[in-house]
């Protein structure tokens, strides 16, 4: 659904300041599940297929805000990390992502049934047009944790590299300015995770996972969709089938 979700991550961004998040200083697994619900709400009413993936946006959204400043953050070399909602710059990121959103525009222009109707065109016209490799993938554990070997660091390391260098020196997609950039991050987050080894199967899955599947989708007749399904069948091999 990653076509979709970019107008659902719209619809977030306006109900944004509606989200009751915690008020004091709180864990990211205290966070996220605001964010989901806040998610659900705002989806609410629509078909169930719409909602599916809330779980996995949730955390993509935290790391979004996280990323613009959205959370004041305290760390502590024993305790961890903890973070705590600050309305005033949610206030500014919301404003300044929608203020050159393309589907937001759209929207205004046409009005209130314009979400309605891109949802129920959607379910429309959407077919599962998955390989048999990634029609096996589930969505891990939270607390599932994988460890990897030397040589399987190595294995997926080596094209994840090339992938990576390849779609940096891409021109990206015309018609989606921004969206390398934001594949890019994900992808190299999750190249991290790969490095050291030893890391929560869910976070490789909402980064990594996540955005060789875009890019398959948005590259699929280039080298570069190709090399992601590549990946995609490793990180089965390696972390998903393990």
């Amino acid at each position: 659904m990653a076509e979709i979700d970019d107008y659902i991550e719209v619809l977030f961004y306006l109900d944004l300041l509606e989200i009751e998040f915690p008020k004091e200083y709180v864990r990211r697994d205290e966070i996220v599940p605001a964010i989901r619900s806040g998610l659900e709400e705002t989806l609410i009413g629509y078909d169930e297929r719409i909602r599916e993936n809330t779980h996995i946006l949730a955390e993509i959204y935290f790391d979004n805000l996280l990323n613009s400043r959205v959370f004041q953050t305290r760390e502590d070399k024993f305790a961890g990390t903890y973070y705590r909602f600050a309305s005033s710059q949610a206030a500014a990121n919301r404003e300044a992502f929608l203020k050159v959103n393309e589907i937001y525009a759209q929207s205004q222009a046409i009005g209130s049934r314009f979400f309605p109707d891109v949802f129920a065109g959607y379910l429309g016209v959407a077919e599962i047009d998955e390989s048999p490799v990634i029609g096996e993938i589930k969505v891990p554990a939270s607390d599932r944790i994988i460890n990897l070997k030397h040589n399987q660091i190595q294995e997926i390391e080596k094209p994840l590299d090339e992938l990576v260098a390849t779609l940096e020196a891409d021109n990206g997609i015309p018609d989606r300015p921004g969206l390398k950039e934001r594949l890019l991050g994900q992808i190299k987050a999750g190249r991290e995770l790969v490095h050291v080894g030893n890391f929560r199967a869910y976070l490789v899955y909402v980064t990594l996972l996540s955005g060789l599947l875009t890019l398959v989708e948005k590259y699929k007749d280039h080298v570069i969709g190709a090399a992601a399904a590549t990946l995609i069948e490793l990180l089965v091999k390696h972390v998903f089938g393990a």
